[in-house]
């Protein structure tokens, strides 16, 4: 998946400043409670509105789509223009605030929408439940699907407010301008100005021996207020997590070594009346983070311990591009599966390099999953081979495959290399050279199953394999041009010398057999002298 991006958009009507406390709300958070999927039923504390017409309740960050992950716990409702959710006093549980004539109350919430739609936005309401739910306060705001805070607020004190003093306050979340998913990572109401943290502690990829930085940052200028810094073995802010240091709202690691990589950091955020704590964010170095030689064992070669499990194993002595490979016959009991990597190898802000060796004795007739973690045509990343082409494909299933027409099904070893930057650009190299490429607005979630070698981890698309696997690498970042040809060379039977380096490409105009030839040398040279003063106007003036 991409980074999450949080973006502000702020509409008040505040008199004054005044210190914001927020108020109890029940579940607000999303994180509580039962899994709901697909059924009109809602998590503990709320109900909806305006013909919801189906409810998916994630606490642990999952939605109704296996293995599909969204880092937060969210409430996912949908569909109709209109509909939206409320927490109700007709809710068991629920004891809503009480409107004060002299108070100034703010709502806050998180909210992405699952497709992205230049008609359909969120909307945000304050409703007076004593008043069967007149709508106090409301605003529009159109979104995207990144996570966006929206803020709405009103003034007791203000004559057009007034009549609510004594009333029950609700917040409320609706979708607005089209159908539409919406999905709710919190709702927060506060008497007073609100604060937040507006920008969060970011994946940080560092050099070893480097620095890395983290830092988050408030919506608006807070005095007094103090930062603290923790470290956390995993993603969960818990109670055994290491204090670090205290003071900024930066913290800046020196000399960051390979034992650094896979920790955690967040900040709490203090102030006068209120803390607040942030996202956590993983620090890595660029590594290798699996090595699957196939040399008559499943092990990972790499530090990381990765060994796989199989019902029924073939190996080939000898066989493959570098000592023994693993022959596959079409038979889900030689999948081979990685345990515990359900919450690994999903860092893909910060970039993703798969590299293996392939080979087929004939061509395959069905799509064939060769590794994957993925679920289906919603998550994940994988790469098969083409029942068509009898070529290569990879690709994260939310944004679509890269499709090689390159036929590797020829009885020979390919090297096959897929890249992910992080950001916008997803590269499929084909025996050293670069095939294709996709760069656009890529949305990348995390999977949460294990990765799968021979299959795709889908009951009833399991996609097994046929053919032959050797030298299965899986490194942390995008290793580039460079990186998949020197992973083609290590084994390869003729080398490749490629003309992938940045040069002064302009001047490279002919060479020894009249072409270009990756070299700004004296041939160039010639090629300019001889044009040298030549005038291409036209009409000649004597």
């Amino acid at each position: 998946m991409k980074s999450l991006i949080t973006i502000i958009i702020a509409i008040t009507v505040l008199t004054a400043p005044v210190p914001a406390v927020e108020l109890d709300l029940v579940n607000n958070n999303f994180d509580q409670g039962e899994e709901i999927r697909g059924e009109l039923i809602f998590p503990d504390g709320w109900t909806g509105f305006n013909s919801v017409n189906r409810v998916h309740y994630c606490p642990n960050g999952n939605t109704w789509k296996p293995g599909y992950e969204t880092v937060v716990s969210n409430l996912m409702y949908g569909w109709n223009d209109g509909c939206g959710i409320t927490q109700n006093e007709t809710v068991s549980g629920v004891t809503l605030p009480t409107i004060q004539p002299d108070k100034v109350y703010t709502m806050i919430a998180r909210v992405k929408m699952d497709e992205d739609s230049s008609d359909a936005g969120v909307g945000l309401q304050l409703r007076d439940q004593d008043e069967n739910s007149v709508i106090v306060e409301q605003d529009f705001f159109n979104t995207g699907t990144d996570w966006v805070i929206y803020e709405l607020s009103f003034d007791a004190a203000d004559v057009d407010y007034m009549h609510t003093a004594g009333h029950k306050l609700a917040p409320a979340v609706r979708n607005h301008g089209g159908n539409n998913w919406q999905m709710v990572d919190y709702v927060k109401l506060f008497e007073g100005e609100a604060v937040w943290i507006a920008q969060q502690p970011q994946d940080v990829l560092a050099e070893e021996g480097g620095d890395a930085v983290f830092s988050v940052s408030l919506n608006e200028p807070v005095s007094p207020v103090t930062y603290e810094w923790y470290s956390s073995p995993d993603k969960t802010v818990g109670d055994n997590d290491v204090f670090i240091e205290s003071g900024s709202s930066e913290l800046t690691l020196s000399n960051v070594q390979i034992s650094d990589a896979g920790e955690y950091y967040y900040c709490v955020v203090s102030g006068s009346d209120f803390s607040i704590t942030s996202d956590t964010a993983m620090l890595e170095v660029p590594r290798l983070m699996a090595n699957w030689k196939l040399d008559s064992n499943l092990e990972d070669s790499s530090p990381n311990g990765w060994d796989g499990t199989a019902a029924t194993t073939n190996f080939v002595s000898g066989g493959g591009i570098d000592g023994d490979c693993c022959q596959f016959t079409n038979d889900l009991n030689e999948s081979i599966e990685i345990p515990g990597s359900s919450d690994a190898f999903n860092n893909y802000n910060l970039g993703l390099t798969v590299s293996f060796w392939q080979k087929y004795d004939s061509p395959n007739t069905d799509w064939e999953t060769v590794i994957s973690k993925s679920t289906g045509n919603s998550n994940g990343w994988e790469f098969a081979t083409h029942k068509d082409y009898h070529a290569p494909l990879f690709g994260f299933r939310a944004t679509g495959a890269l499709n090689s027409e390159i036929d590797i099904a020829d009885g020979q070893w390919h090297h096959v290399v897929g890249t992910f930057d992080g950001e916008d650009t997803v590269r499929l190299y084909v025996d050293g050279e670069l095939d294709l490429e996709n760069t656009g607005d890529l949305e990348v979630t995390d999977n949460i199953t294990n990765v799968m070698i021979g299959q795709r981890n889908e009951s009833g698309k399991e996609n097994e394999l046929g053919g032959y696997l050797d030298e299965i690498k899986v490194y942390n970042y995008d290793i580039g041009a460079e990186g998949a040809l020197d992973l083609y060379n290590e084994y390869a039977a003729s080398p490749k010398t490629l003309c992938i380096l940045d040069y002064a490409q302009q001047y490279d105009v002919t060479g020894p057999e009249g072409e270009p030839d990756c070299l700004v040398d004296q041939n160039d040279l010639y090629v300019l002298l001889i044009n040298w003063l030549e005038d291409n106007t036209y009409p000649q003036v004597d």
